[in-house]
């Protein structure tokens, strides 16, 4: 099927012509058809997805936001004075009455008008369409370039050119966009001086033909206008804005005043680059060591240090601060307004957002990271902060999608092996998690990187050569005390008083080690590590809690997500247990013990339902073949026939057999009996064969 487009671009005033996939070639954007037609092939409609939940929550009703198209730019256009409530005298901050005249109070002359009017030419070159708008500095003017084949252009400039304060932003934003360059940020093209046109002096900046963050969601009580914006969506925007604040930050730059009105979306015209952003509006950006110059910030996205401090409360901690206030006020509310009041920054977001239907949880640590009341606990560099994101985005796209996103941690090594091979909740015994949970990598930077990348398998003979270190260090620390819970973890496993009494000394003497280190709020690997002592020794409910701080601060860690999930199965918390293990293991299949976990809990709240027993089947088909995979096989069948029996659904398939009694006791005593027939264990083989019997169709032969 074919479709015609015109020849000439039938956007309003523009010169441009149309190629054959109707686009302008001058500018970019898609054309409407407006003369003899070219044949080119339709493409198929974007549909709008959403969640299909609602409720009293604006995160129950979120969508995903279409496409940015290409708007004609004069319907930007706003004309008329400054909005009664933003008009102030700049001298004593007292309201004015009038749209222009003189203060009340101080005598300052004022004028709430734009200061050019449509058809005005400035500097020769560029010709006013109308106004944009205005902001807390100056006015936005859309104009065409007549030099450069009458392109869109955007003027801004002071609306009072005698507030000092405010003429120090518009001077400090010209400095930073002259002297940066970067694809997410607003690129100006040229600077008019004052006498060259009336209210100058104006910047001249790119026109970005799409809207902002909060224009694209649309206003409260708008029919049919998405509120809340899809989380995997907004942490793309999220990913997006922290390249751009990686760039100023390590330029000694703090852009302060980031929230949904200052990000641009991009018409996209490229596949490679989705849902393409840019930040306008850097009045507000500061050298980060200025400690004089008063900062420019917008309540309910400021950090609270900085509210209370000033600029000496300014630094890379609290630009992170906006970027999680900006997601939050993205994702869990209707706008941007009232944000202060939602979600006060004085408090934690896991302590404020609860009830029913949240979103999810691992989402919700990023943010409270971000936003921490304690600018210590926040993410201490945009790159970090932007790691665990992708992490955090990674896990919920392959939840949203199917499709596993594994990807390769930059602080966590691989699993030595995979732990809980079963499905069996009764065999759960993690004990010997030590040796197969993932570990902290050693930092490179370690003074002990080489010595410890020697040592084999922790063990007694590794503690004694960590003894004989070449030096103290993180690695070399953090390497003895696993070696010491090693070593616990092998006496612990005989039968014997005097084997017991030294896996207690060990799990002591690890305990010590760390009841000496300074407590630092930064140092996750310390919580980590009184996990594994409390799992060794059998305290699940201390081993949940430093695992849940681990987690706090790695949301995007699988790692740190598996610890959790294990710490909280072993506290009993099987729906906690059951939401983790399945997001580890929907993100990375290589993670095979969350998948054993995952149906594990599955089939410990299957007695409830068939359903979870027939998730859980479809999770275990997902895993390695092997003979771990096929005893897993058949604890779901004998579950499934040992609780529903005669209530199995007719037309029902699992492990490719018909889900009836019959066929499914044939399918277990055939696993059984292959089962049995491998193992060199005597007594095992004898329960399998007798569980074959027992569970296999009565025959007459």
């Amino acid at each position: 099927m074919t479709v015609g487009v015109s020849a000439r671009c039938a956007a309003r005033q523009c010169p441009g012509l149309v190629d054959r996939d109707g686009f302008c070639r001058k500018w970019g954007h898609e054309c409407l058809p407006d003369a003899p037609p070219i044949e080119r092939e339709e493409q198929p409609e974007q549909r709008e997805r959403h969640w299909e939940r609602t409720g009293e929550h604006p995160w129950e009703q979120a969508v995903l936001l279409p496409a940015t198209r290409v708007r004609d730019p004069l319907d930007a256009l706003q004309p008329g004075p400054v909005a009664p409530s933003a008009r102030v005298c700049v001298t004593c901050a007292r309201p004015a009455r009038e749209t222009e005249g003189f203060c009340e109070n101080c005598g300052t002359a004022y004028s709430f008008w734009p200061p050019l009017e449509p058809g005005s030419l400035v500097n020769g070159r560029y010709l006013v369409k109308g106004c944009v708008g205005y902001g807390g500095v100056g006015w936005v003017f859309l104009a065409r370039d007549r030099i450069m084949d009458d392109a869109w252009r955007v003027l801004k400039g002071l609306r009072n050119p005698d507030d000092k304060a405010a003429a120090d932003a518009f001077f400090g934003e010209r400095r930073t966009l002259i002297s940066h360059n970067h694809r997410r940020i607003v690129a100006i093209l040229d600077v008019v001086p004052g006498e060259h046109a009336a209210g100058g002096p104006y910047l001249v900046m790119e026109y970005i033909p799409g809207g902002t963050l909060e224009d694209a969601r649309g206003r409260p009580g708008t029919p049919r206008v998405p509120k809340a914006v899809n989380i995997v969506q907004a942490l793309g925007f999220g990913d997006q804005i922290l390249d751009a604040f990686e760039f100023l930050h390590e330029r000694g730059l703090l852009y302060c005043d980031l929230k949904p009105e200052n990000v641009m979306r991009v018409p996209a015209v490229q596949n490679h680059d989705p849902d393409p952003i840019r930040l306008i509006d850097f009045g507000a950006v500061r050298r980060i060591d200025d400690r004089v110059n008063p900062p420019w910030y917008t309540p309910g996205f400021v950090a609270p240090e900085v509210v209370q401090d000033g600029p000496r409360g300014t630094g890379v901690r609290s630009d992170l601060y906006t970027v999680g206030r900006t997601l939050i006020a993205l994702t869990l509310t209707d706008d941007t307004g009232g944000m202060e009041t939602r979600f006060p920054s004085e408090e934690r977001l896991l302590a404020r957002v609860t009830g029913a239907n949240l979103p999810s949880e691992v989402y919700l640590r990023l943010l409270d990271r971000a936003t921490a009341p304690d600018a210590d606990h926040r993410f201490a560099s945009a790159a970090e902060m932007r790691e665990q994101l992708q992490g955090v985005l990674r896990q919920l796209r392959a939840e949203d999608t199917g499709e596993p996103e594994p990807a390769r941690s930059t602080v966590f090594s691989p699993s030595a092996c995979a732990f809980a091979l079963h499905v069996d909740q009764r065999d759960l015994d993690l004990a010997g998690l030590l040796r197969q949970l993932p570990m902290p990598l050693v930092n490179r930077s370690d003074p002990a990187a080489a010595f410890l990348a020697s040592l084999g398998p922790d063990s007694e003979e590794v503690l004694a050569q960590l003894r004989e270190a070449p030096g103290p260090s993180d690695g070399v620390f953090f390497r003895t005390v696993r070696a010491h819970l090693a070593v616990a973890v092998a006496a612990s496993t005989e039968r014997s008083s005097i084997r017991a009494h030294r896996a207690e000394t060990e799990i002591a003497r690890a305990e010590k080690l760390l009841a000496d280190r300074p407590e630092n709020h930064q140092d996750w690997a310390l919580w980590w590590h009184r996990g594994l002592i409390a799992l060794v020794a059998g305290r699940a409910t201390d081993a949940r809690r430093q695992f849940d701080q681990a987690f706090g601060w790695l949301p995007g860690e699988v790692s740190a997500r598996l610890a959790y999930a294990v710490a909280a199965e072993l506290c009993g918390d099987v729906a906690a247990a059951t939401e983790h293990y399945g997001g580890v293991w929907a993100a990375d299949r290589g993670v095979v013990a969350a998948g054993y976990g995952y149906a594990r809990c599955l089939l410990t709240t299957g007695a409830d339902g068939l359903g979870a027993v027939e998730r859980a089947a479809r999770v275990v088909e997902q895993l390695p073949v092997s003979d771990d995979r096929t005893a897993a096989e058949l604890d779901t069948i004998g579950f499934a026939v040992g609780h529903f029996g005669d209530r199995l659904p007719a037309g029902g398939r699992m492990f490719g057999v018909e889900m009836t009694g019959a066929a499914l006791g044939t399918a277990f005593e055939q696993r059984c009996r292959r089962l049995a027939a491998r193992t060199s264990d005597r007594r095992l083989r004898v329960r399998l064969v007798d569980a074959a019997n027992r569970l296999r169709p009565v025959s007459w032969w």
